[in-house]
């Protein structure tokens, strides 16, 4: 009867790690490498949180279930619905989708399944904005031909004003590159597990044997 249990709970816990390991499989990370910036406007004498410098870009990754397909065309998927997580910094703000107010991704693909064309808008808002003065936006864009980092801060609530404080880089695009998939932590466990399994019907054959002799 234990031995009926231990097999009926190990066969359970392979079909687990087995899914587990699959789902981890098919996940996809798209890194994001951008130029320094180049340019700026400032539109404040005193800029919020500091300046954009020349020592700064556009950053980042997301995360799909399953890779890109090829050959996705112009003007562009939307696969804003299928990340599953990301994050973008622009050297003065990092936008992440635990505090994203608003964001869209949409790609086009060349015949490798690789990036060729995108438009990537991050936004994250002070929960007071626009409505307190000194209340901030934050806004990330990347695109094929720009990258951008922003901050508008607003100055005065009555006539809705807001200084800019701006990173820009044209026609100088980054780089995407897929990420190595990782070993799944379930790995480890399944192949523990096929080894009991191996060695309970070894122990089987054997006592068959005994028995038999």
């Amino acid at each position: 009867m234990t031995s009926k249990f231990f097999v009926s709970a190990l066969v359970g816990a392979l079909i687990s790690c087995c899914a587990l390991a699959e789902q981890a499989k098919s996940a996809t990370v798209y890194n994001y490498t951008g130029q320094n910036f180049t340019a700026f406007g400032i539109f404040d004498i005193t800029p919020p949180d500091g300046a954009y410098t020349t020592s700064m870009s556009v950053t980042g990754s997301f995360t799909l279930q399953n890779p890109l397909l090829p050959n996705l065309p112009l003007p562009g998927t939307n696969i804003t619905a299928d990340v599953l997580d990301f994050s973008f910094s622009d050297g003065r703000s990092t936008i992440t989708n635990a505090n994203a107010t608003f964001f869209s991704f949409i790609v086009t693909t060349d015949a490798l399944a690789n990036i060729s064309l995108w438009a990537v808008f991050l936004q994250l808002d002070d929960p007071t904005y626009p409505t307190v003065v000194g209340s901030q936006r934050r806004q990330i864009f990347s695109t094929f031909s720009s990258d951008t980092g922003q901050i508008f801060e607003v100055v005065d609530v009555a006539q809705g004003l807001a200084q800019v404080d701006r990173g820009l880089i044209e026609r100088s695009p980054g780089t995407w590159s897929v990420a190595e998939t990782p070993v799944p932590a379930a790995l480890p466990l399944f192949v523990t597990g096929l080894g009991a399994l191996g060695l309970l019907g070894w122990r089987r054959k054997k006592r068959a044997a005994a028995l038999a002799a």
